[in-house]
């Protein structure tokens, strides 16, 4: 009988200051902790535990989930059945139990423009929003979607090979569509398996800087629309998504002016204020 590969577990530590890569030496000897003394961003951080690794099916983990019994089993089988998936993604649900959206087209210009802004709202985007989280397809079938959102994702490492690795620069946010999007480019198939489950406490680790996560989930989408659709399309985004964190402020600073919870009002308006301050302009 061929004797099974070992498990490999590995921990990138993303230069933390709280003795997590410490702790996870002392607590769990079996596994492997990849240290970087700076901040590498999320997709740095992933390609360094990469690089560390050996297998051919890797499994990229947020440190904000819990896989529950049976969900790796399910995305094993599902990849080993089907060789042209180059990923495969769980259902996610939030600790309630509630499904959580994760399953994606990829983004048009419209999409771009409106989703997570001051426009989400208005009647005549709705539709494409709507066909954007794929919301005319039913959650609980096996299908093939064009991305997932990137909490959980079993890769298959000759299509990571072949696509290249996680372009760092996206510091956080959109490098899980910019990955995907190279690899359906190259025939790969990127499928959804609800019989795999995952909690996701969403955004546990950007919440601990909110202007930080607000100007980074912004720039990211600056910085997929110059990658994948110009130049131009990036410069009217960037503006676009400025004017949408303006009217923000102004909509906050209304709030306050009458009263309305001020302590909440004058926290999001120095929030705003920062994020409209940096320009979203690019990284350096």
């Amino acid at each position: 009988m061929a004797q099974q590969p070992v498990p490999e577990v590995i921990v990138v530590d993303n230069a933390s200051s709280d003795g997590s890569a410490e702790a996870v030496r002392r607590e769990y000897g079996g596994v492997r902790v990849v240290e970087s003394k700076t901040n590498l961003g999320y997709g740095g951080g992933i390609n360094r535990g990469i690089c560390a690794s050996h297998g051919e099916l890797l499994l990229l983990l947020n440190s904000d989930t819990e896989m529950l019994p049976g969900a790796l089993a399910s995305l094993m089988c599902l990849m080993q059945r089907d060789g042209s998936v180059g990923v495969a993604a769980p259902r996610l649900v939030f600790p309630t139990g509630e499904v959580q959206s994760s399953r994606r087209r990829f983004p048009s210009m419209p999409v771009l423009l409106t989703e997570s802004t001051a426009w989400r709202n208005l009647p005549a985007v709705r539709g494409a929003l709507r066909s954007y989280y794929c919301h005319d397809r039913p959650h609980s079938h096996c299908q093939a979607i064009d991305w997932a959102v990137g909490a959980c994702l079993l890769v298959r490492r000759q299509a990571l090979e072949e696509a290249g690795a996680m372009d760092e620069s996206y510091f956080m946010y959109s490098e899980e569509v910019d990955l995907q999007r190279r690899l359906r480019q190259l025939g790969w198939q990127v499928v959804y398996e609800p019989s795999a489950t995952v909690v996701h406490h969403e955004s546990m680790s950007a919440d601990q800087s909110l202007p930080g996560k607000v100007a980074e989930f912004n720039r990211a989408k600056v910085t997929y629309a110059a990658k994948h659709l110009g130049a131009m399309q990036a410069r009217l985004l960037r503006y676009d998504l400025l004017a949408s964190l303006g009217l923000e402020l102004a909509k906050e600073s209304a709030k306050l002016a009458v009263g309305h919870k001020p302590d909440l009002r004058r926290s999001r308006i120095a929030l705003y204020r920062q994020v409209l301050r940096g320009g979203l302009r690019p990284r350096e």
